[in-house]
């Protein structure tokens, strides 16, 4: 079994994440829209699509949006 084919959930597959994410790549929103078409926490989406992007299959599929996924982000700081 390939790694897009892996099954993650009952309707979706992990290549089903990351074509949403590459449709959705604001966060306004979209944890919402991950639980209703997922059914996931956003910390499961991330885990799932976090573990696929870093494959061959994934990089073939979409490698913009595996780049911008596994691209560190600088963190803020909050000013007190």
């Amino acid at each position: 079994m390939t790694a897009d084919a892996t099954p993650t959930g009952p309707n979706f597959t992990a290549a089903d994440l990351l074509t949403f994410e590459a449709e959705h790549p604001h966060p306004a929103g979209k944890d919402t829209l991950i639980r209703q078409r997922f059914g996931l926490t956003r910390t499961r989406y991330w885990q799932i699509l976090l573990q696929f992007a870093v494959t061959p299959t994934a990089q073939q599929l979409d490698p913009i949006t595996c780049r911008r996924i596994l691209t560190p982000r600088p963190r803020t700081t909050r000013r007190p």
